[in-house]
């Protein structure tokens, strides 16, 4: 892979992609789709992603490593790679990552309105089903009984 479109990280999420690339090269290609799995949704893992802009970078390291490279030797040898990128690749990025973001949301917006109208329809139910088992039985303690009298009535 040529340098490139390569863009750095800042260094929180370098070492991290850096310590990923190392074991997905020691263990392989499996072990990426657990770490992408065990960490959807977590941003820092998000250069697993190829739509995202250090996914570049994850490659780099990752065939570095392959290659049976130490970690010592990349450091020095990243300080030569110059990042290239055409600024309308980003833009075209970040617009992309954006629409996604909407359509997730817009997804997560009907799930939720989903979730609320079968809360009522259940509620409903219930109420229903409560209404149906009410019943009312003369309580003993409140009704009146007639004393039996002795006397007789022409």
């Amino acid at each position: 892979m040529s340098s490139l479109g390569i863009i750095h990280p800042p260094k929180d999420i370098k070492s991290i992609v850096d310590t990923t690339a190392q074991a997905v090269s020691k263990h392989g290609s499996n072990f990426e789709d657990i770490i992408r799995v065990r960490n959807l949704g977590n941003n820092r893992f998000g250069f697993l992603n190829k739509n995202n802009p250090y996914h570049n970078y994850y490659l780099y390291k990752l065939e570095l490593f392959s290659k049976g490279e130490p970690p010592s030797k990349t450091n020095k040898q990243e300080e030569t790679i110059k990042p290239l990128r055409k600024i309308s690749e980003i833009q075209t990025e970040e617009v992309q990552e954006k629409d996604t973001e909407k359509e997730q949301n817009k997804e997560n917006k009907q799930e939720q309105e989903q979730k609320q109208e079968q809360e009522q329809v259940n509620e409903k139910k219930n109420e229903m089903e409560t209404e149906k088992e009410v019943i009312i039985e003369p309580n003993p303690k409140t009704m009146k009984q007639k004393k039996p009298t002795n006397k007789i009535y022409k």
